[in-house]
């Protein structure tokens, strides 16, 4: 079973959830699980004080916690920090640990494999859940989605050969499909 997902933060979180839901299940995952734990263990690190054990380049700027969490609260411009960030404050570091360490890259058949949906070009399985990370909003009952995020959505959706689960993106397909209804309607006028 494949679950894909829009961004490397989205594969940590559904690391995490299927890694609570499915205990005894294999999963593996198409992420650096390696840069993620030395993300969180720097972090830690930054958090303690120890700054000799600030090993994630992306952390080496911080001279202070209080600096990462002011950058991260305000006009934080790199996103890969933010996320990561808000990923640790949701479930902990002990825990985010516990859960990228069960992703073993070399599981040769893994259960459940969580991957970008860039990443699972060419690919396919027989089951495919779409996580709930890709970019649209809904305001006033008017969709904002990109060309190119529905052309990444639709390389996920066709990753499926038998079962798709869309729950992820149900609120999208609602509102293409209203979008769908108002176009039609117009056309027939």
């Amino acid at each position: 079973d494949f679950v894909l997902c829009r961004t490397n933060a989205g594969c940590i979180s559904a690391i995490f959830k299927y890694s609570e839901m499915y205990p005894s299940l294999a999963i593996k995952a198409t992420v650096d699980t390696k840069q993620i734990s030395l993300f969180v263990n720097s972090y830690i690190a930054l958090q303690d004080g120890e700054m000799k054990d600030v090993k994630h380049p992306m952390l080496f700027a911080f001279s202070s916690f209080d600096e990462l969490v002011e950058y991260v609260d305000g006009d934080c411009d790199e996103p890969e920090i933010k996320s990561m960030c808000k990923l640790i404050d949701k479930f902990g570091e002990r825990a985010l640990l516990a859960a990228v360490a069960r992703c073993d890259l070399k599981t040769q058949n893994p259960d459940i494999v969580i991957s970008t949906a860039h990443k699972s070009k060419g690919l396919e399985a027989d089951n495919v859940t779409i996580f709930n990370d890709f970019n649209f909003e809904i305001e006033d009952g008017e969709l904002q989605v990109s060309d190119e995020e529905l052309n990444l959505i639709y390389v996920a959706v066709t990753r499926a050969k038998k079962n798709l689960d869309v729950t992820g993106i149900k609120k999208l397909l609602v509102a293409l499909e209203n979008e769908s209804s108002l176009y039609e309607n117009v056309v027939d006028k």
